[in-house]
């Protein structure tokens, strides 16, 4: 479910950065792209040992390890940076990306370059504030801690309940999360989601496993006692807070919804009514506090997690009413810890390290120059489109997608087990998709509402400029939505498909070497960039899309038969990819189902493309390039994090096992046979489209 953000001040920082990632339907993580993972029946015995980084096989070869053996001496030379988790083909794409940009960044603050462009002020002021190094440090801890008195002060729930349409509006801490969404049963209207709030740690699974837990959960909770007395709050007054918060953060995790249960789509789709939602609470009544907030009523309103709004009361209750207010207190002092001093924001910084496996924390410049682009996102997307996106790129890249279209449509129609009443209505979807490549035309609507206060202090500006978006989304509530709004900057290594818009989307920085070249072989950009527009064009007939039609509404268009054996299909995938053991862990293939059908879509459509349109290509490059986009390295850390969290397979699972699938890759490597790691007998072979 793709979301309108209400604010990135007001949740935790590394929170938001890992899951704002999955909440889009995306090719990969710009920078976080998974390690390497051996395939199951490898060479490596994790169960015996686990490598603190991705482990490397130097006598790889394609019978054995088809990844690693292609990427050997990237992988033998490639080192993981100091302040990241991973390094791969993207972050690699990403650093040359953000090397130019940020040199243009110098020469607009500097006036040796102009641009025109609506919003370019506000982006210029606040990179200065935000850059303005002594000037936070004067500014100091003092902001935030008007925020903090504010829930010190609250006396009951009552009290609470009293305030929490303003709360709401300035983006103050509460038990409960709303959000302006489209209406998924009707995409061009939209709703208000009634969410529940994000947990402390990154997924349920890791409350589930004391083990796992305490070992993430003791750094955060050392982060959060040194930054309470970094507020002015004692020893024991910091370690009251912090136990009673994540006491409270516990019971949460009671009834929150894991990683697994948010992939599916259809999960979060709850219409409540009025009385349905004010039943929730006695002292909460939700439908009355919306309606407050948007000043008009609301309607229905969506309840993506309905178990916690059913046990509501057991957990926000008098009881624990001094817990709550801890729990406030913890998520208010961790969510600004990104725009005040330095020293404050690398407390949260050494969590961020444990967690990931990064060895430093990000720089304050790095840290200033991203916040800056994420504020002003579309603003930046727009000038690089304009700059650096070249026509030649998009016009073969069309063609490109026509053809895998095509051939996703002699696909549906020849298919054998869709009767044709579904057959027609997955090509009406297929004809219908729209595409978007390079950049947006325009800057929102919404940013142009965005301005700087040069009086006021970067903290203040960042929670000003939020509440202005938040703002924006409130007065904007009874229009329709804007379908041609993109939800990837232009600068993104990314490609998504929107499942509410039905709509295939390619940012112009992913069209590039390896992806593609207008120099290079075609059966390679296939194996690039082909292969990312056919997994795009799948996720619409993946497990989460099919429940879509052609508008991109939430509607069942299959016959009871099709989706049985629809279903059918989808379970084998999982079955597959479930339990495969890694780095300590296993792959859920439940998690990642959606992604590993898209990728498997993905490649049997171009590969038919290049048999078809060249039939003289030479399919190692194809398969070479396939498995050079996915390269990466990352931290033990890092790995084990992805597993729980990322829709992703790992990267060498997404060469590896996706190929052992391929009867194309039997044909192009004749010296697989039974018995080696790579093959895979035919009957245990699966795929979807």
């Amino acid at each position: 479910m793709s979301k309108i953000k209400k604010s990135i001040i007001f949740y935790l920082i590394y929170k938001e950065e890992l899951m704002k990632k999955r909440t889009k339907i995306i090719l990969t993580s710009t920078l976080t792209v998974t390690g390497l993972i051996l395939a199951a029946g490898g060479y490596w015995a994790y169960k015996t040992f686990v490598p603190q980084e991705t482990p490397i096989d130097k006598n790889a070869t394609v019978r054995t390890n088809y990844y690693q053996a292609i990427n050997k001496k990237w992988l033998e030379k490639a080192e993981i940076p100091s302040d990241q988790p991973s390094n791969g083909v993207f972050y690699e794409l990403n650093e040359q990306v953000k090397d130019k940009m940020k040199a243009d960044v110098k020469n607009l603050v500097s006036g040796k370059e102009e641009s025109t462009i609506e919003g370019m002020t506000e982006f210029i002021k606040y990179y200065q504030q935000a850059t303005d190094f002594k000037q936070r440090e004067k500014d100091g801890l003092d902001p935030l801690k008007s925020y903090l008195k504010e829930i010190e002060d609250l006396s009951d729930l009552k009290d609470l309940a009293g305030k929490a349409v303003d709360w709401e509006k300035r983006g103050l801490a509460l038990p409960f999360t709303l959000e302006i969404s489209s209406n998924l049963e009707n995409t061009n209207q939209k709703q208000v989601n009634l969410s529940s709030p994000s947990l402390m740690l990154p997924d349920k699974s890791y409350y589930e496993d004391e083990g796992a837990k305490k070992r993430m959960m003791d750094p955060l909770e050392k982060a959060f006692k040194e930054a309470f007395q970094k507020l002015g709050y004692s020893e024991k007054e910091s370690e009251k807070i912090v136990k009673e918060a994540l006491e409270f953060d516990g019971e949460l995790a009671k009834y929150a919804q894991s990683n697994e249960e948010t992939s599916e789509i259809k999960n979060l789709h709850h219409p409540k009514t009025a009385e349905d939602i004010n039943a929730y609470s006695d002292t909460f009544k939700f439908h009355d506090i919306i309606n407050d907030y948007l000043g008009q009523e609301s309607g229905d309103v969506n309840v993506p997690n309905p178990k916690y709004y059913e046990n509501f009361a057991k957990v926000v209750n008098d009881k624990n009413f001094g817990k709550l207010k801890s729990w406030m207190l913890v998520k208010q002092a961790a969510s600004a810890s990104s725009f005040l001093t330095d020293d404050y924001r690398l407390i949260f910084a050494e969590y961020q390290k444990s967690l990931q496996g990064t060895k430093e924390a990000t720089s304050k410049e790095d840290a200033a120059y991203n916040l800056t682009t994420g504020t002003f996102s579309d603003v930046f997307s727009l000038y690089y489109g304009r700059k650096y996106f070249g026509e030649e790129a998009k016009q073969e890249v069309t063609q490109m997608v026509k053809d895998i279209k095509e051939v996703y449509r002699e696909r549906m129609l020849k298919n054998e087990w869709l009767s044709e009443e579904t057959k027609q209505k997955a090509v009406k979807k297929l004809d219908t998709m729209k595409l978007y490549i390079g950049y947006p035309e325009k800057v929102r609507e919404v940013t142009k509402a965005l301005k700087v206060d040069d009086k006021k202090s970067f903290f203040e500006n960042a929670i000003a400029l939020s509440q202005a978006k938040h703002q924006y989304d409130v007065e904007h509530f009874s229009e329709p939505v804007d379908k041609d709004e993109w939800l990837m900057p232009s600068y993104d290594i990314n490609a998504y498909y929107s499942q509410e818009n039905n709509s295939i989307n390619f940012p112009a920085a992913i069209l590039q070497n390896p992806f593609f070249d207008v120099k290079q072989e075609m059966e390679k950009n296939y194996g690039g960039i082909g292969m990312v527009i056919g997994h795009e064009i799948t996720h619409a007939f993946d497990s989460n899309g099919a429940n879509f039609d052609e508008e991109g509404n939430l509607n069942n268009w299959w016959t009871e038969a099709d989706k049985k054996a629809f279903d059918k299909k989808i379970e084998a995938v999982t079955k597959q990819w479930d339990g495969i053991e890694i780095y300590g862990g296993k792959v859920n293939g439940k998690l990642t189902v959606t992604e590993n059908v898209a990728d498997a879509g993905g490649l049997s459509a171009t590969l038919e493309v290049v048999k078809k349109k060249y039939p003289d290509a030479d399919l190692k490059n194809y398969f070479e390039n396939y498995a050079n986009i996915w390269r990466s390295k990352a931290s033990l850390q890092f790995n084990q994090l992805l597993l729980k969290v990322d829709v992703h397979a790992p990267s060498e699972l997404r060469v590896n096992q996706q190929l052992k699938n391929v009867e194309a890759f039997y044909e192009t490597y004749p010296e697989i046979k039974e018995g080696d790691a790579m093959y895979l007998a035919p009957d245990k072979r699966v795929s979807v489209w």
